[in-house]
């Protein structure tokens, strides 16, 4: 994922350059989009190791627990969510963006198969979401 962000960063320089700010496609503003939530991804779990972790310890710490490890472990689990957050938009944005780019590749290819092109994003993007249902629900037993 790091690569995807990293690799667009040059050839959006240069669209800027030659098309202007205005005149950039939809999956340019996904990829700031995405590059934006990858960064707080990023600070949030640096900030979630650094603050003392988060509400998942053994059953051993509860009892070592002080008013400060608690405050701590509050904040680190709200830095938690963020970071949950963050890499949930991440993906769907590269996802979404990946789709703009199968669009772009497959209908210029052959324009009188539209049709066929939406079918096959919509079930490819409903498959990556059922997947990934799948293993959260897997994960959690």
């Amino acid at each position: 994922m790091r690569w995807a962000l990293v690799d667009h960063r040059p050839s959006s320089i240069s669209r800027v350059r030659k098309l202007g700010i205005t005149k950039l496609q939809a999956d340019d503003y996904i990829m700031v989009n995405a590059t934006f939530w990858y960064t707080l991804l990023a600070v949030s779990i640096n900030k979630m190791i650094a603050g003392g972790g988060s509400n998942f310890m053994a059953p051993e710490d509860e009892a070592s627990l002080t008013p400060q490890t608690v405050k701590e472990r509050m904040e680190g689990s709200k830095w938690v969510l963020v970071s949950e957050q963050g890499m949930i938009i991440t993906i769907w944005s590269l996802k979404l963006c990946m789709l703009f780019i199968y669009r772009r590749l497959t209908y210029i290819a052959s324009p009188s198969k539209h049709r066929l092109n939406i079918f096959i994003e919509f079930s490819w993007s409903c498959s990556l979401g059922s997947t990934e249902h799948h293993l959260d629900q897997s994960s959690q037993i």
